[in-house]
């Protein structure tokens, strides 16, 4: 698993060099240079020369999201004190934080304040400009005992960046060049202090080795501050190796990584979230160019769209249209460029677990295999009476139990059966055996018969075949020359209720609510007296209607001609599903027949 992780992360670090000098539609580049970090900034606070507080400027949004600035980066906290440059915290820039109670106190942390004091006064002890100037005045006449906390707003209060600047400047103090200096050449120094051996993901000798990793941020689930890789027990260390050295990555590659990955979990382009889990993903870029960085935005974008899946049958066709191009290896042009399948497209998917990140799976394609897997994908649930490829929620949503007049609860989504569903279709791999047999269950136990519940069962069923060879296809809709013993049977029962109805059109409840479920497991004990029961309704029938009743003796008689021995004792899971997919193409047939016009599936539209 180490070995996957390394490459994880290399590939990561790649991304950033990659990226790092590439600059957006703002002029600036889009992953932060060495020793900064993206953050928000919820205040600013505005200092006069002589180091008083002018004002508070309030930098949050309407969502309470504050605003996107470079900042300089540091690694994670741990337990104890240990104070940021130049911005930080309110416990640590004034010396107070809001307490989490529902009757919020203030609470002072003078030690906190003397950290951030004292750090910053030493990193600016021989800068004399006038910003360094007052900044220092004011670190030396604030006092969290006994300074007044009116002026701050609550939200500031609540583990949130605050920053400084002079009045009449427009840059922060951190983003003025004589304090951007003196932090580059502070961090420089820190890192040669570090010790130095082999790092583990870019394979450099006697580098700089990283003690705390960067805070990875923007995981949904998870606390504020979260690490890929952590060591906080003994039992996972070895041979005599403590805490990070158990994994050593260097200052440059920690930096690395974590930049380009909390980039992506911060660019919606790049991420696509379903049930606890984040599914990140990036392409390739061979040349460190604008171009090529928006041209690789552009896969980013298709395969956004396919995750969330088509809105609706026109849509549906033109997704069609682009996988299937990609997956015959041809270059297609979408929003004025040419996109190569042959790029190299990776894909993570992580989740929150206490605070750490939590790796799902991984894998590493060209977007021409991807777009091949999607292309499996839409064949295997093309199903008639399905207008469009289903997204990955609303296939999980069948998992769930259906209730009528109550909306689905969908937290009742299992996790990891997320997780394998994503995996299967994007690695092209069989579909998870749970999501088959839950719909199996759900079908027997809700006896809810939506389109899309059947869709998933053909998917499964044939992509075993895909992968396996396993019986046989099962085509979109029916298919007579099919002579699968449990498809014929499901036929057989679906022609049956076609019988059921003709003779009594308003029943209550139908021979599928009654026998469906045990039909499908155990015939031989069910369908004789199926038989029997159709019988009765030939008879009424032929005397009202005898066209009628000759055409469904007809079609039963021809199931039960092609079947090659007696009703089977018990069906396996194959066989049920294999039944129930016999049954609906049968009764979609029917319905196009116009024979049962008001007997009808709901479908996922």
């Amino acid at each position: 698993m180490s070995g996957e992780i390394a490459m994880i992360l290399a590939n990561l670090v790649n991304y950033y060099e990659e990226h790092c000098t590439v600059v957006d539609h703002n002029g600036r580049t889009v992953l932060p240079p060495m020793s900064y970090k993206d953050d928000y900034i919820c205040a600013v606070i505005v200092l006069n020369k002589e180091g008083n507080i002018i004002r508070v400027e309030n930098h949050l949004d309407s969502k309470g999201k504050g605003e996107k600035r470079r900042v300089p980066s540091n690694p994670k906290r741990t337990s104890g004190i240990a104070a940021f440059p130049f911005v930080d915290k309110s416990d640590y820039v004034i010396g107070c934080s809001l307490s989490k109670e529902k009757n919020a106190t203030i609470i002072k942390h003078t030690d906190r304040y003397n950290a951030f004091k004292k750090l910053n006064t030493e990193l600016l002890e021989q800068c004399n400009s006038l910003s360094a100037l007052s900044f220092k005045r004011f670190l030396n006449s604030w006092n969290p005992e006994y300074s007044d906390y009116s002026i701050f707003d609550d939200n500031f209060l609540q583990g949130k960046l605050i920053a400084f600047k002079l009045e009449g400047n427009t840059l922060l103090l951190h983003e003025e060049p004589e304090f951007m200096k003196i932090w580059e050449v502070f961090s420089k120094k820190k890192q040669n202090e570090a010790k130095c051996d082999t790092c583990f993901v870019t394979g450099m000798q006697n580098v700089p080795l990283q003690d705390i990793q960067p805070a990875i941020k923007g995981l949904v689930g998870g606390t504020a501050e979260m690490s890929i890789i952590s060591f906080n027990d003994s039992a996972y260390e070895s041979y005599g190796k403590i805490n990070s050295e158990n994994f050593q990555i260097s200052c440059d590659a920690s930096f690395k990584y974590v930049s380009a990955l909390n980039y992506l979990l911060n660019n919606e382009k790049h991420f696509y979230r379903y049930a606890d889990s984040t599914l990140v993903y990036w392409a390739s870029a061979p040349k460190n160019s604008s171009d090529s960085y928006f041209r690789e935005e552009k896969y980013s974008d298709l395969l956004s769209m396919l995750l969330a899946g088509p809105s609706d049958e026109q849509e549906n066709a033109k997704l069609g249209n682009i996988i299937r191009a990609f997956g015959s290896g041809r270059n297609i042009i979408e929003k004025e460029s040419e996109l190569d399948p042959n790029t190299r497209f990776y894909l993570l998917s992580i989740s929150p677990q206490s605070s750490r990140v939590c790796i799902r799976f991984y894998l590493e394609s060209t977007f021409g295999e991807l777009a091949k897997n999607f292309e499996y994908h839409f064949d295997d649930f093309s199903l008639e009476g399905v207008k469009k490829c289903p997204s990955f929620f609303e296939i999980l949503i069948q998992t769930v139990r259906h209730v009528s007049n109550q909306k689905t609860d969908v937290n009742k989504i299992k996790p990891n059966l997320s997780s394998s569903l994503f995996k299967a279709v994007l690695s092209g791999t069989a579909y998870p055996t749970t999501l088959y047999y839950q719909i199996l269950d759900r079908i027997r136990s809700d006896k809810y018969l939506s389109s899309l519940r059947f869709a998933i069962i053909k998917a499964y069923l044939n992509r075993l075949y895909r992968q396996h060879r396993y019986k046989e296809k099962i085509s979109m809709s029916l298919d007579k020359n099919i002579k699968n013993e449990a498809y014929l049977l499901g036929r057989l029962f679906a022609l049956i209720q076609s019988v059921q109805y003709h003779y009594n059109k308003d029943v209550n409840r139908d021979v599928a609510d009654k026998f469906l479920s045990s039909a499908s497991v155990k015939p031989a004990f069910i369908f004789p007296k199926l038989i029997s029961l159709c019988n009765k309704y030939l008879a009424k029938i032929r005397t009202d209607n005898p066209g009628l009743a000759i055409n469904l003796n007809k079609q039963i008689m021809e199931i039960l001609d092609n079947m090659q021995s007696q009703f089977p004792g018990r069906l396996d899971s194959y066989g049920q599903g294999t039944f129930l997919l016999g049954y609906y193409h049968q009764r979609q047939f029917n319905m196009n027949q116009k024979s049962t016009e008001s007997l009808c599936f709901e479908n996922n539209d």
